[in-house]
């Protein structure tokens, strides 16, 4: 059995979002030793109930760069809630070439 491909999606069909919804965001970094370390700090808070914490640093030291970054959230499982239970890690190395 065939079934037709649907060029467009169907107008009458949205995603459920509540009337009023809020997120709150919070970024606190500071450099140290002229720019070359640079700590930094995410919090965002759903008022549904759902937290993100993202803690990082990064250190320049010319022509590399490496930066390590963790990304962990807790809550209730709506919005980026729904990503509650995969926490990660990041670690990234750059070589600058010029």
């Amino acid at each position: 059995m065939r079934l037709p491909l649907a060029l467009y999606p169907d107008p009458t069909q949205f995603v459920g979002v509540k009337e009023t919804e809020s997120t709150f965001t919070a970024i606190m970094s500071t450099d140290y030793y002229n720019g070359r370390l640079i700590p930094q700090l995410v919090l965002v808070y759903d008022v549904r109930g759902a937290w993100m914490v993202q803690p990082s640093v990064n250190l320049v030291k010319e022509p590399f760069r490496f930066k390590i970054q963790y990304s962990a959230i807790a809550g209730n499982f709506v919005s980026f809630g729904a990503f509650r239970d995969r926490d990660q890690l990041t670690l990234i190395f750059t070589y600058l070439l010029n």
